[in-house]
């Protein structure tokens, strides 16, 4: 079940870049013919330049977000949906995925894990900001499309709500990997 089309995405883009344009140009040129001494047309073309990108590149990113929060509701609940420590083991297993398909060696991973862990705790938007960056750039350089990327596998998750459901209930509570994994690992397996 695809709750949301990547046509609707875009449609929905395009209405938001349409009213940013019309409801912010006028005062905004304004204020930019009045303080800085531009002229008025000018000072449009300006602030709908800005308006533009905002609305093509920060609405989506909320939006996106919004709908992933929609899925974890619909799939899980609130109470798992809102787990942090879940949200941690499951975040940190899809960055391991990530970097073991970009080629990263299990080596490297466990002394990056000893190198964070040695420093300070950082602070978390910040954190947030930097994920979102070096994702941004691990993306370029392997010749990924970031944004297609995440909307593909929203689109597929809908679609195995009930496979991802039986794996999380036969999860062990607030264990970060599942228990077969650990009863492998102390049987030397």
């Amino acid at each position: 079940m695809k709750h949301d089309s990547i046509a609707y995405i875009e449609f929905s883009r395009l209405v938001l870049l349409i009213a940013f344009i019309i409801v912010g140009c006028a005062s905004f040129a304004a204020y930019l013919h009045l303080q800085r001494g531009w002229s008025y047309e000018f000072s449009l073309l300006a602030y709908g330049a800005t308006s533009a990108v905002t609305a093509w590149v920060v609405a989506p990113q909320k939006a996106f977000q919004r709908r992933v929060d929609r899925w974890m509701l619909a799939c899980f609940g609130s109470q798992i949906a809102a787990d942090a420590a879940e949200r941690n083991h499951r975040f940190i297993e899809e960055s391991l995925e990530l970097a073991q398909a970009c080629g990263m060696s299990k080596q490297d991973a466990y002394a990056l894990v000893d190198y964070v862990y040695g420093r300070p705790i950082g602070e978390k938007v910040q954190e947030v900001g930097g994920v979102a960056v070096t994702l941004s750039a691990l993306c370029s350089a392997q010749g990924i499309d970031m944004r297609h990327a995440g909307e593909l596998e929203l689109a597929r998750v809908w679609t195995k709500i009930e496979q991802i459901r039986a794996k999380q209930a036969e999860k062990p509570k607030q264990l970060a990997v599942p228990m077969v994994v650990l009863c492998n690992a102390t049987n030397g397996e």
